[in-house]
């Protein structure tokens, strides 16, 4: 098996049990999740009936992730601080690392990265093409917000994507 056909059965394997773990009593998803899949997930932590398949997870004590949301397989990393939460019915998508789009882009890092006590409400599009970043004590609100790292480069004709950073203690709504 060649490393392409390697990473294809890989994101098959993550998505496969992430659809399992959707209706699985906390204590089993979190372990299925740590054992089979690699993630660092606190005894504390609250996985919600969602869709989550990173390539690697990472929630601290007492974070939680609500629930009909989905995170695509082409976000490298999900990173959720100490009493960080993502609210319900969010959409967090990537274009994955290997994209042609995306080639002469060489830092480029699909991740999601939400700090201690920051909450990402409900109902938002985060596009973590490249990363995002959301500071401790920040709140990400309103009501279908988007986050989104890329976009045409009108004078290169081709796509792009840059990091979106957001402070600690802010308000985004």
């Amino acid at each position: 098996m060649n490393e392409n056909e390697y990473k294809v059965a890989s994101k098959r394997m993550r998505f496969f049990i992430s659809l399992i773990c959707l209706l699985l009593p906390q204590k089993v998803k979190h372990w299925l999740l740590i054992k089979v899949l690699g993630y660092e997930i606190h005894s504390s932590a609250i996985i919600g009936l969602s869709l989550i398949c990173p390539g690697h997870l990472i929630m601290k004590k007492k974070s939680w992730i609500g629930g009909l949301n989905v995170c695509k397989d082409g976000v490298e990393l999900l990173s959720i601080g100490e009493y960080g939460r993502i609210g319900n019915l969010n959409w967090i998508t990537a274009a994955p690392l290997g994209v042609k789009s995306y080639s002469d882009e060489v830092d480029r890092k699909p991740m999601l990265i939400v700090g201690n006590h920051s909450a990402i409400t409900r109902r938002h599009l985060i596009d973590c093409t490249n990363l995002v970043k959301i500071g401790k004590y920040s709140t990400f609100a309103g009501f279908r917000s988007q986050i989104l790292t890329h976009a045409v480069d009108l004078l290169d004709c081709k796509q792009a994507s840059h990091p979106v950073l957001i402070g600690d203690y802010c308000f985004i709504g």
